[in-house]
């Protein structure tokens, strides 16, 4: 019985100890016809995506707060990630990752400046120097090194949303099953070792390389020899690496919205009402 709760509680994204908290309880409580519910939102979201999803890839799933690098097929990497808060929601994108910055600067957004920054400077005139701070004219920028809030490694790939993915010096966030934490960029658990797998192709940037230039200290921006695509993704239900469906909470509401919209069109065209 405590296997097959802890089963139940991997599949589920709960903490997976084998007791009965009272979060297995309710998901244990949700309904069959709910949990069918889920699955055909989430394979309606599957038929109107790309037909075709290379398979080589870093795909990010935002509900299950993972990420996983896909080689031909096989997953090569997996590892939790820590995605938006409700407020600042990581997108939903399809993009090409073509630069890896190893000890990367921050340049901290306005919103972020305004709302966090400013009032802890007005509480606290060393919090510039404290945390490594500098103002560029209006600007204002972190320097590198295991202080920064990207941490060590940062992935850019072009999108309008201005986000990407990266390293972070807040490990404990990991461990956390409930991982939607971040400003709207994807922290990954295992930057380092995507760094490597992305640049294996190249001469000069193999681990040791690679762990050296960080060492280092100063920022280097390397150009992916053969660009990877990267898919965020937005999956209520899935097929887990053991064949079992798995199912995690709808953290934006984009399953009620998009449950809504079909019903709408549904009722647009005059059939019977349909329970999503």
């Amino acid at each position: 019985l405590e296997a097959a709760l802890t089963h139940f509680q991997e599949r589920n994204g709960l903490r997976a100890d084998g007791k009965m908290t009272w979060k297995t309880l309710e998901k244990l409580n949700i309904p069959a016809r709910d949990r069918v519910d889920t699955i055909s939102l989430n394979l309606e979201r599957l038929r109107v995506s790309e037909r075709e999803t290379p398979e080589t890839r870093v795909e990010v799933n935002i509900p299950a707060a993972t990420a996983a690098y896909h080689r031909n097929g096989t997953v090569a990497l997996a590892m939790n990630v820590v995605v938006g808060a409700i407020g600042h929601e990581t997108p939903t994108l399809t993009s090409t990752i073509d630069t890896v910055i190893l000890n990367p600067t921050w340049t901290v957004p306005q919103s972020i400046i305004k709302n966090e920054i400013e009032p802890k400077i007005r509480r606290d005139k060393s919090y510039l120097r404290n945390n490594h701070m500098y103002w560029a004219g209006e600007q204002l920028v972190q320097e590198p090194g295991s202080h920064n809030a990207l941490g060590r490694v940062k992935f850019d790939f072009p999108n309008r949303y201005s986000v990407y993915l990266h390293d972070t010096p807040s490990k404990r966030l990991f461990t956390d099953p409930e991982r939607a934490q971040s400003h709207g960029c994807v922290r990954l658990q295992k930057p380092q070792e995507l760094a490597i797998l992305l640049l294996e192709l190249s001469d000069k940037w193999d681990k040791a390389a690679i762990e050296a230039a960080i060492d280092a200290g100063a920022t280097r921006r390397i150009p992916v020899p053969e660009p990877i695509p990267v898919v965020i993704t937005y999956r209520t239900a899935f097929i887990a690496e053991d064949r079992t469906v798995n199912f995690r909470p709808d953290v934006y509401g984009l399953d009620a919205k998009l449950a809504q919209t079909l019903a709408q069109k549904v009722a647009a065209m005059g059939a019977e009402p349909t329970q999503w």
